[in-house]
């Protein structure tokens, strides 16, 4: 009833998280049973919720499980954010220790891409060439997994800005990376 209330669920890792947010008196929550966000999952919540925010540990497995979000909201009208947690916490730990905290945090949500952006962005360096790559390389590998083509240019506008690169470079790369792909997975289906 509180997903649908708000049009909006917040996306955990375990029941206790849960818990925790309800007994905080955010209530619009549910749990995915670790950290991957599915396509019949996602397929479930659309039917209520409008947006879904994700809320999973603030660790280089929370950041994995972003993008796979970001693929897996591929061809549903929903929109996905990222609420981000910080200090090693978790909902749980957040909700028990400092429930105003915890209901204050869940206002401050990012767009998914951006999340990760900015994660991958403090990885590597992008003053520099090797950082450059790497960070575009990782972000343009998930930007060609988006379906929409406006979504699509969006990202690829807010990598070009981060990196003050053009466009078109970052078209360039992408294009490559589509070739990679595209020959791996036709490698990895001859040899099957």
């Amino acid at each position: 009833n509180a997903i649908r209330e708000k049009e909006a669920a917040i996306i955990m890792e375990g029941e206790f998280d849960v818990l925790s947010s309800v007994q905080a008196h955010v209530k619009h929550v549910v749990a995915v049973k670790g950290s991957a966000l599915t396509t019949e999952q996602i397929r479930l919540l659309s039917r209520t919720a409008k947006t879904l925010y994700l809320s999973l540990d603030a660790d280089s497995a929370g950041v994995e499980a972003t993008k796979r979000a970001i693929e897996a909201i591929q061809g549903f009208d929903i929109a996905l954010r990222v609420i981000p947690l910080t200090g090693g916490k978790d909902p749980d730990d957040l909700a028990r220790s400092n429930p105003a905290q915890w209901r204050e945090t869940v206002k401050h949500h990012t767009a998914a891409f951006d999340y990760v952006l900015d994660h991958v962005t403090k990885q590597h360096d992008a003053n520099t060439v090797s950082g450059q790559r790497l960070i575009a390389d990782e972000l343009l590998t998930l930007v060609l997994k988006v379906d929409h083509p406006v979504e699509r240019n969006f990202y690829l506008q807010k990598l070009s800005e981060q990196l003050d690169l053009p466009v078109h470079v970052l078209e360039e790369q992408m294009t490559r990376l589509q070739k990679k792909q595209k020959i791996s997975r036709g490698k990895r289906a001859h040899q099957t």
